[in-house]
């Protein structure tokens, strides 16, 4: 999408927030069409979220991959902060392991997860 636009990818990723009012939305987009690109070309790319359902939650994971016949929740922040509240809050529910978030942060790994305290420790 940003090639046929002329838009760098570092432009979009870098903006401010006061240069760039919808840059979640616009990261979350350029996510999805990356992930849609490297499937197969032969099937019919389909693309899922998780949206808690219970009254008064705002609760959503961006992407559900399946890797190695299981589920793989994808976050999506377009800045260096960002709460993994929702992320958490899925994987407790669904007894996860992995997931993958991506944002502007450096590259890390957590070694760790307490789903009871939404505790980390980070490699």
């Amino acid at each position: 999408m940003l090639t046929m636009l002329d838009i760098p990818a570092a432009d979009i990723l870098t903006a401010s927030d006061v240069d760039l009012v919808n840059k979640g939305g616009i990261s979350e987009m350029f996510a999805g069409l990356e992930m849609k690109k490297y499937r197969d070309c032969f099937q019919k790319p389909e693309m899922h979220y998780w949206q808690n359902t219970e009254k008064g939650s705002n609760v959503e994971v961006d992407y559900l991959r399946v890797r190695g016949g299981k589920v793989l929740p994808v976050e999506v922040k377009a800045n260096t902060q960002g709460s993994m509240q929702s992320l958490w809050i899925f994987m407790r529910k669904r007894k996860l392991h992995e997931a993958i978030r991506t944002s502007l942060e450096n590259f890390g790994q957590f070694d760790h997860y307490d789903p009871k305290e939404y505790s980390l420790t980070r490699r």
